[in-house]
């Protein structure tokens, strides 16, 4: 799937679901900033958050994958990384779901440098 053609995508699906910005941030850990940005092609979704936004409209992992090309091994690494992270960060009890999501997005754009 084109980077454009994803944008427009995740505009549509959580128009469809009736969400904000803020609550599809929400449902995948992330800011209501971050999607704001996917949206209007200011960034692109890595793969396992791609993954993420399909799983919280209830489509295949896969859907929203791009076909154009595999990503680096050191990508799917730090996928990896991201989705033990993400666990951990879910399962903290401490935290209040604004600092969890916090806390992912940070992780997010420190592993896209």
């Amino acid at each position: 799937m084109k980077d454009r053609d994803l944008m427009q995508e995740i505009l549509i699906l959580r128009s469809r679901a009736g969400w904000t910005q803020a609550e599809l941030a929400r449902r995948i850990g992330t800011t209501q900033r971050t999607v704001a940005a996917w949206e209007t092609g200011a960034s692109v979704p890595r793969k396992a958050m791609r993954v993420r936004i399909a799983r919280a409209f209830g489509l295949p992992d896969e859907s929203l994958l791009s076909e154009e090309a595999e990503e680096a091994p050191e990508r799917e690494a730090e996928g990896d990384f991201f989705r033990r992270l993400q666990e951990m960060v879910e399962s903290e009890p401490t935290l209040t779901s604004e600092e969890k999501a916090n806390l992912l997005d940070s992780a997010s754009r420190i592993l896209e440098k």
